[in-house]
């Protein structure tokens, strides 16, 4: 009985020694902004790309070669999102320091807007 009382005595001195690390604030907001700069790139990306693929759909239906012209627009939306991170990078110098999920994020919110707006579009 005794070892068990000495024992979560322990526990809670290691308990009250633990602090945890020190926020860096500054570098957090420096990186949510450099993430929000490059959010932005990729909606206007997404609404000029999605403006295309409408155009080209709409086209092809006027000439009686909807669905040839649908997949080059979807092509072309797909073309779009290979190159955001390209343009990305030639955009923004500290792109360098994104991580696999920040990219993931960012692809994730033009191919999500391109298809919303598209659709958008072509039902108007």
């Amino acid at each position: 009985m005794a070892k068990k009382v000495k024992k979560k005595l322990e526990e809670d001195d290691e308990y009250k020694a633990f602090h945890f690390p020190e926020f860096d604030v500054r570098g957090f907001i420096h990186h949510e902004l450099e993430q929000t700069s490059a959010n932005v790139v990729a909606f206007f990306l997404a609404i000029g790309m999605s403006v295309v693929s409408w155009y080209l759909t709409f086209y092809g239906m006027g000439i009686g070669l909807g669905s040839a012209f649908s997949a080059i627009a979807i092509i072309v939306g797909i073309l779009g999102a290979v190159s955001l991170p390209f343009l990305i990078r030639w955009l923004r110098e500290k792109s360098t320091e994104y991580r696999t999920g920040d990219w993931a994020a960012i692809i994730a919110l033009y191919i999500f807007l391109w298809l919303g707006l598209w659709s958008l579009f072509l039902n108007v």
